[in-house]
C-alpha cells in the first residue's frame, strides 16, 4: 500500500448521490463507490496517510479506531488493486 495514496489523474470521476462514480478509459472500466469507500476516496489526495484518513474516518462515522484503519487499509488495499491509485515510489506501510 502506498504511504501516502493518491488517486489517479486520468480517470474520471462523478458524485452522485454520496457515492462516486469513476470512469477509467485506459481500463473500460466503471468503478461505483458505495458511501464510506466514496469518503476514503476523496481524501486519496497524495498528502494525506492512510491513518489520517482512518482518523477523518473515525470521526465522520463515530466508529472505533481499529474499525476505521481496517476499513480504510482494505479500502486503499482493493482501490490499488483496481488500479485506481497511482503508483507510489515510497515504500508501503500500514495505515
Amino acid at each position: 500500500m502506498a504511504e501516502l495514496p493518491r488517486r489517479r489523474q486520468d480517470v474520471s470521476c462523478r458524485e452522485l448521490e454520496g457515492e462516486i462514480v469513476i470512469l477509467d478509459r485506459a481500463a473500460k472500466k466503471v468503478h461505483q463507490l458505495n458511501a464510506s469507500a466514496s469518503f476514503i476516496w476523496k481524501r486519496c489526495n497524495g498528502a494525506r496517510t492512510a491513518g489520517d484518513v482512518a482518523r477523518d474516518l473515525e470521526k465522520e462515522y463515530g466508529i472505533d479506531r481499529a474499525v476505521a484503519l481496517r476499513d480504510v487499509g482494505e479500502a486503499i488495499k482493493q482501490l490499488a488493486s483496481l488500479g485506481l491509485l497511482e503508483e507510489s515510489g515510497e515504500g508501503a506501510t500500514a495505515p
